[in-house]
């Protein structure tokens, strides 16, 4: 999945928003943005999937809100 084709409604909620967007993606852990291929790994001192997913969001809204 390119995350660049993922549609988000910017409406609801935070969680609702980061809901819409894994359901989109399918698998969080593998995509691709643009030509960039994604593979996420984790480190026990890294932040939480959740963490970044919800930031990702809040950045896109206010981002969208700006334009």
């Amino acid at each position: 999945m390119n995350i660049e084709n993922i549609k988000i409604d910017m409406i609801p909620c935070v969680y609702k928003r980061a809901e819409q967007f894994l359901a989109k993606i399918k698998n969080p852990y593998a995509f691709r943005c643009g030509e960039i291929a994604v593979n996420v790994v984790f480190s026990s001192e890294g932040k939480l999937l959740k963490e970044s997913v919800t930031s990702y969001l809040r950045n896109q809204k206010r981002t969208n809100e700006s334009s």
